[in-house]
């Protein structure tokens, strides 16, 4: 039975991370049609644009990263074997709102963008997201008659987690939202995404 859980684990991660990978290439081929059509007409934008703006509270009961993944639902109650049920929402209650923007502006020539976002992060009493920083670049150039290659590439940095023990009275430490052993605990690493595409287009 436990070697069959951890194959469902396996393959929860694994579509996981295609999900994830899905999503930053549809960011990706949004970035690519604009800047595409932007040197086919040779224009260039005159107001920047903001593709994504997410601002949240602390009644916001899901936890993201700065690309949008979501992290966990926030914790409000957790149980123990041995010593009942603890309310542990203080613990993981943000102590500011959160921004979260992505904004786009044309470069000097046609069909170029490019774009920055940030992410005030998350700072709760047991669990820290560090703000993150995104930057983004797109341009599309005309090779030939009616022949274009399209340069693409985004990502975020920064956005660390980290997370702080729960004590009890013997001064023993554990991981407040399951109250395991703080020594089991082993936080799955969240690596942000970035993404990048060439694309050749011949319009006929």
């Amino acid at each position: 039975m436990k070697f069959l859980a951890y194959i469902a684990v396996g393959v929860l991660l694994l579509l996981s991370n295609i999900a994830r990978s899905v999503a930053a290439m549809d960011d990706g081929n949004a970035m690519a049609t604009i800047a595409l059509a932007a040197k086919q007409q040779n224009v260039t934008p005159a107001q920047p644009w903001v593709s994504t703006l997410r601002i949240t509270d602390d009644d916001h009961a899901v936890i993201s990263l700065a690309d949008g993944e979501r992290l966990m639902q926030r914790p409000k109650r957790a149980s123990s074997y041995n010593d009942g049920d603890y309310d542990v929402s203080e613990f993981y209650t943000p102590d500011a709102v959160r921004l979260n923007m992505v904004l786009h502006y044309a470069g000097r020539k046609a069909g170029e963008i490019i774009s920055i976002g940030i992410d005030s992060g998350y700072r709760a009493k047991k669990m820290t997201i560090r703000p993150a920083l995104f930057i983004g670049y797109a341009r599309s150039m005309q090779v030939g008659q009616a022949k274009y290659f399209t340069l693409v590439a985004g990502g975020w940095l920064g956005g660390r987690i980290t997370h702080k023990a729960c004590r009890d009275d013997y001064d023993r430490q554990y991981y407040c939202r399951s109250l395991t052993a703080w020594s089991d605990f082993r936080p799955r690493r969240h690596a942000l995404e970035y993404y990048y595409q060439v694309v050749y287009t011949h319009k006929f």
